[in-house]
Order: structure tokens, then sequence, then C-alpha cells
């Protein structure tokens, strides 16, 4: 490990010396792209499992990691370059790209087969809902972890127009996982990352969140006067932009949904970041990245409606509703004031993740 942190300063210090020189963007296989993602690695990732443990003690030898990690698992390499995942079960993936899960399988984790590191092929939404499926029980088996990184490469508010179905499994799972993930009895982090594309956000889900906002209004005297003050004495979600009533209706669903697992989402752990990618179709639309440090209930108590935990967690529900209505913080900004010196390091670093498992630039192993 110490070795690989050494090489990582030597490319830091020949990235800073060839930085007026060298053209950092598009050249070879990592293009801006990879570049974003890494400084949003490095920049909100890492800080905040380093954040975690800190708050944590217990932590400090490593954290055990769960990942929407694709093929070249940059996330798991530098995370385990930085010593930040444990020695025994650091980290498990699902993938549901087969290719992607074959090179996983039968390569990545070959690197990591005496730690008990392991892989699920398919959906989230199918392996974690339908106890039917061969990997229903070794996937909860292996529950709970420490962060876990939802980063969705699809779309999760989309109609399936073959099948009918809006994508609600994977509301559910991302429940059950929250459900499962009290038995850790100390905090943990979720992190998800999506869309809410035009044309590509359904409008069922689309109601439902406003049905969830006005509901709040009409219940809550806090949540109506937030809303009121940001939304110019509206008292309904009828005007809403998308963007808002995604980002409104998703983390009060979050918050509601903790609540109802004895736990709730820490205030000022709570960040939303967001950055603009291009479609297939040419156009662009924003990646959104919702970090959220959540605490379940750690004292011995019956759990009941009347219960300690209910009524803790029914209080720390009315604060978190109030800060629904963050402004998510465009990091693709941020990215672009970067200098020369700044994005040639990042992109040393992503090379010498990449050359620290002896690939070409395809991604294979060479």
């Amino acid at each position: 490990m110490a070795k690989s942190e050494s090489k990582l300063q030597t490319a830091k210090k020949e990235a800073i010396k060839t930085a007026n020189t060298e053209t950092i963007v598009g050249s070879g296989y990592f293009q801006e792209d990879d570049s974003l993602k890494h400084y949003i690695r490095k920049k909100f990732w890492r800080q905040r499992i380093e954040s975690l443990q800190r708050d944590s003690p217990s932590l400090k030898d490593g954290i055990k990691y769960f990942t929407f990690c694709s093929r070249h698992a940059f996330d798991i390499r530098y995370f385990q370059s930085n010593k930040l995942l444990r020695t025994n079960s650091p980290f498990a993936f699902v993938e549901f790209l087969k290719d992607d899960f074959n090179f996983l399988n039968d390569i990545f984790l070959s690197r990591f087969a005496s730690t008990g590191a392991t892989g699920f092929y398919g959906s989230l939404a199918d392996i974690s809902t339908t106890p039917s499926h061969e990997e229903y029980g070794r996937f909860w088996s292996t529950f709970p972890y420490d962060i876990i990184n939802l980063d969705y490469l699809g779309d999760i508010l989309k109609s399936n127009a073959s099948s009918g179905k809006i994508g609600n499994n994977d509301f559910y799972s991302i429940q059950a996982i929250i459900n499962q993930q009290a038995l850790l009895r100390r905090p943990y982090e979720l992190w998800i990352t999506m869309r809410a594309k035009p044309g590509r956000y359904d409008p069922s889900i689309k109601q439902e969140f406003r049905k969830l906002i006005n509901s709040n209004i009409s219940e809550f005297d806090e949540f109506k006067r937030e809303f009121k003050n940001n939304y110019n004495n509206k008292v309904n979600s009828d005007n809403l932009d998308d963007e808002h009533l995604f980002l409104i209706g998703y983390i009060k669903w979050i918050c509601f949904i903790c609540k109802t697992a004895f736990s709730s989402v820490s205030i000022p752990h709570l960040e939303v970041i967001k950055y603009l990618r291009t479609d297939k179709d040419g156009k662009d639309y924003y990646l959104y990245n919702l970090f959220l440090r959540i605490e379940p209930f750690d004292l011995t108590t019956i759990p009941s409606p009347a219960s300690d935990a209910a009524q803790y967690c029914n209080t720390e529900y009315k604060k978190a509703i109030k800060k629904c209505f963050i402004n998510p913080k465009d990091v693709g900004e941020d990215f672009k004031k970067l200098t020369a010196k700044e994005r040639l390091i990042l992109n040393q670093e992503i090379k010498l993740l990449s050359q620290q498992y002896n690939e070409d630039n395809s991604g294979y192993l060479s």
C-alpha cells in the first residue's frame, strides 16, 4: 500500500512539472468526464468517508463499502489505495451488464480473493425485492454496510414501455436497504446518484411527488412555512419545475422511510450536488448526487409507535423536512475553474489507478 501511495505522489509531482506543456483533456483513454468524476470522488466521496470515520471510532481501520462500481471500479481502487476500506469483506458490488460483471467477477475480484469481497449479477431492484431470485438470500446476508453508493447508470424514474413497470422496485429496494441498515445501530452513509431528465421522468412518479409534497404542506406547519418562503407564498406543488419537484419529493420520501425504520437523516450532513452530462441524443441533462448521513436509533427499546425511538425519529423527521428545499451545488462549474495543473493531477491519478491493475486503454487486463 505504501508503494502505491509513493507512486501517487510521484505522479502528482510529474503532473505539476508538465502542467503548462501537456494537453490534459482528450489525450489517450481518459476524457473530461473521467476527470470530473474523479474530482467528485476526491472532493466529496472520500471526504465523506473520512468524516464518518472521524465520527465513528470503530471505523478507524476501514469501512465496509457497497457500490455500483461499473467495469473499471475506480471508486474501489481509489479507496483501497488510500487505505479507506477494511481488510475483511471490504466491499460488494451489483452489476447488471453481463460482460462487465464477468470481467469484475473473474478478473477484478481475483485480486481480493482472500478478503471476502463479492459481487452480484443483476439489477439491485430485482435482487433485493424478489425472494425467489437466486441471489436474494446471499445479497441480504452481506448487510449492513458503512457506505452504500447507489450510482445509477440508467433511469429509475422512467416508465418501462415493454412491461408497463414504472421503476417502483427501485423505491422498494432503497426502502428495504434503509430498514436493513437500521440493524447497524450506528451512523452510515447513503449516496444516491440519479437523473430526472425531462421526457425520462414518468408522469405518475411526478404525481406521487406532488401528492407527497401537498400532503406535507397540509400536515406540517414547519414544512408549509418553508415551502411558502421558498415559492412566493404558494401553498401547493402544482407549478414546481421538474428539478425542484424531484429534489423536494425524493428527499422528503427518504426522510419518511428513515422515520419508519427508526432512523433519522442527519441535517448537518445532508448535501446535494449536480453536474451536466450529455445523453446519446446530444441533449444535456443533470446528474444529481444525494449524500445522506443516516442515524439509526441506538438505544434498547421496544419498536412500537409509542416508544422513545418512534418519538425521537418523528421529532427528527419534522426537523429534516424543512431541509428538503436544499439547493444543489453545481460541481461542474467548480470543475471548470480548476487550473491546468489541477486537472492534470486528476488525470494522472486515474492513469495510475489503471496502471495498478496492468490494464490497456480498452479496460482489459493485459
